[in-house]
């Protein structure tokens, strides 16, 4: 999903299914799904958004629940939570409109 709060345009979180306030207490195989769904989106994520690379975070500490946060960087230091800005909806939904036919195809 697109973050409501994006470091940059085209910031995606994704969650695992199974709740886990730590990402090693997953279970394997839903570790290796969520990470794996990150490697998949990646490069269509940075093709979409013209970025050099798409930066990872992991997290549970906003909100208790492990996600992933991938987020389109082209320089040192923009993986920067401290640059999140509240997106608008119209602003959000062109992204989607962009990003949607890319993720489709991996489906």
């Amino acid at each position: 999903m697109l973050d409501i709060r994006p470091i940059a345009p085209g910031h995606l979180l994704l969650l695992p299914r199974k709740h886990s306030e730590d990402l090693w207490l997953l279970p394997e195989k839903e570790y290796a799904r969520l990470l794996g769904t990150a490697r998949k989106l990646a490069p269509a994520l940075r093709r979409a958004t013209k970025a050099k690379r798409i930066g990872l975070v992991v997290e549970g500490f906003g909100v208790a629940h492990v996600h992933v946060h991938l987020v389109p960087v082209n320089h040192a230091g923009e993986l920067n939570p401290t640059l999140a800005k509240a997106a608008t909806p119209a602003s959000l939904k062109a992204l989607q409109r962009r990003l949607a036919p890319r993720f489709r195809r991996l489906a």
